[in-house]
Parts: C-alpha cells; structure tokens; sequence
C-alpha cells in the first residue's frame, strides 16, 4: 500500500505541477500513467482531431502490468504517438526515434540539381548563398538552428546583393524542419519594414481538452532599414517545411512583393513541451494550437503555396528545377 501511495504522490507532482522530481519510480504502470496523463492535461489538439484520449487509456493501460518488457511498453507507447498523427508529438527511447511521417505518400520536391543554377558558398552552419545569371540572389536555409552570428550574417549577404542591384531574391527553405523563430527572425527583419500579424496561437491551459488560454497574435519583427524593399522575393517550399520554417513561411507572405513557389509545407506547428519518463525515455507533448491570421488551422494540412510546383520525374533526370526557374519567371 505504502509503494502506491508513493507512486501516486509522485504521478500528482509530474503530472500537476510540471516538474520532475530527483527520483521516480520506474514501472511499467508508472512510465505508461505519466505519459498518458501528461498528454492528457497538455495536448492541444484531441478536439481538432476528434480524439477520445479516454478510450486510449480504457484500451492501452489494461495491456500495462509489473512485468510488461521493455519492448512491449515501447511498442504500445509508439502505437499511441503513430496514432496522434501530430509531427512534433515523439518519443526517443534509447536509440529508437518514434514519430509521424508528415511526408509519407508526398513527393519530395527537393533541390537536387541546384549546382546546375547556381555555385553556391557557405555562411555559418545552416546557410549557403549565390547569385544566379548575374541578377538574382539566392539564400538557402537548412534548418533555423544555430548560433545568432549564422543568422546575423545574412545582413552583410544582402548588403553587397543589394549593392549590386539584384533584381530580387530567392529563399530556399525546401526540406527545412524548422527549429527556432527567433534565428527565423533576424532574416525577416531585414525584409521586413512593418510588424503585421501573421499567426494567432493559443496554449493549453487547463484540465479539459478545450481549456485554452485566449489567442495571442503573433507579429512579424520589422526594421526601419530593410532590403529589397519593392523588389520581388520568393521562398521556395516542400512538404519538407514545418514548425519555424513553417512559421518563417507564415510571416514571410505577408510582406508585399513576397510569393510562395513550389509545394504546400507540411503541416506541423506544435510547440512540444520536452519530458522524460522514470524509464529515460524521452517524449515530447505538442501544446498550442497556431492558425493563420484568419483563424485558418492548417495542422495537417500545410501552407498551400501561392504558385504550386511540383518536380517531374523527367525533368529532375534532365537535370532541371522547375520550382526554382518558377522563381526566375516571378523575378525577371
């Protein structure tokens, strides 16, 4: 009686309060209960989705006991993560990495024949950078995380473009998950000369599944000394692009001038919460919600472009990347 009162006391503290304490019983029943309960009273998105978390728990839990493997646990607790359907809900257990394919049946869409458009340098980790035909200047972007100097760098990339009069700029973003709005920022200040609102979000904020804080509006960071103001600017997408560069995306389409090419992204906002069970298995629980500034949810279903492109087989073996002389047709 005593070791389940302790396991309860402890359940309340993970699951009420947030925090984890030095030492936890580590059980099968325990590491399920926390998972479940986490997800219960953080996830964001069982009402947009339709789920019956409950039922979950009415359908996993009895499988739980004392002596349920290691691999048994995990193959229950990946079966539920699969089921959420959410790119940013995921467990890493030892070297197992669990979560949804958001690309699964979608084409790639992927820059494989850039060296044919453009001899591109690199700057800082994530960032390569070129001139295409003399005229266009073209950024791409791997991911947007780093340091603040592989960001910041780009002021000096787009001073001397624009000292040579480029008629505008591409930005590649294909195949960029994302990583943090903050590195996403320094380059859309330097676009940017206005805040305009570009998303709304809202955080789970209580025990029931629709207890949410109020929207918050999300703005655009702007700067009084901006480049290629009046020029064209387009950011080139995949299926690929999700959180920050989905958010980057967001907020780059509100900027005049500024066109989307190539695929819709891929769907997933998300702002995990990052936990650890007693096992060490480490989860991550998705829990806002973001939508566009017309209260349009695109969880699942992506930022359709403003001119869609996709990559046919024949052209990529003939060495060609329509979605980036899409691009050029936008500029020139």
């Amino acid at each position: 009686m005593k070791r389940k009162i302790l396991a309860l006391a402890v359940l309340t503290l993970v699951v009420g309060c947030h925090t984890e304490p030095d030492i936890l019983i580590n059980t099968p029943e325990i590491n399920f209960d926390i998972f479940w309960n986490d997800f219960d009273r953080n996830y964001s998105f069982f009402e947009q989705k339709g789920i019956d978390w409950e039922q979950y728990k009415q359908t996993y839990r009895p499988r739980i006991h004392a002596n349920t493997s290691p691999k048994a646990l995990l193959d229950i607790l990946s079966e539920i993560i699969l089921s959420l359907k959410d790119a940013h809900a995921s467990l890493t257990a030892n070297s197992n990495f669990i979560s949804y394919d958001y690309t699964a049946g979608h084409p790639k869409n992927s820059p494989i024949n850039l060296s044919n458009y453009v001899t591109l340098q690199s700057a800082g980790s994530v960032l390569k950078h070129g001139i295409i035909r003399g005229t266009v200047g073209f950024l791409m972007i791997s991911k947007f995380q780093g340091s603040d100097s592989d960001f910041t760098i780009t002021e000096s990339i787009f001073t001397d473009w624009q000292n040579k009069n480029l008629k505008g700029i591409i930005i590649d973003i294909r195949g960029n998950g994302g990583g943090s709005d903050a590195l996403a920022s320094h380059i859309i200040e330097k676009l940017n000369d206005s805040p305009r609102i570009y998303s709304k979000v809202k955080y789970r904020n209580g025990p029931a599944h629709n207890d949410f804080t109020d929207w918050v509006d999300r703005y655009t960071p702007a700067s009084s000394t901006t480049f290629f103001k009046g020029r064209p600017i387009v950011v080139l997408t995949n299926r690929y692009v999700v959180s920050a560069a989905e958010s980057f995306v967001l907020a780059m389409r509100t900027i005049p001038g500024v066109k989307i090419v190539g695929d819709t992204t891929g769907g997933s906002s998300g702002n995990p919460l990052n936990r650890r069970l007693p096992n060490g298995w480490q989860y991550r629980v998705p829990r806002w919600i973001e939508v566009t500034p017309d209260y349009t949810v695109f969880e699942n279903k992506g930022l359709y472009p403003d001119v869609p492109v996709w990559l046919k087989q024949e052209d990529v073996t003939a060495g060609k990347d329509t979605i980036i002389e899409k691009a050029l047709e936008l500029i020139n």
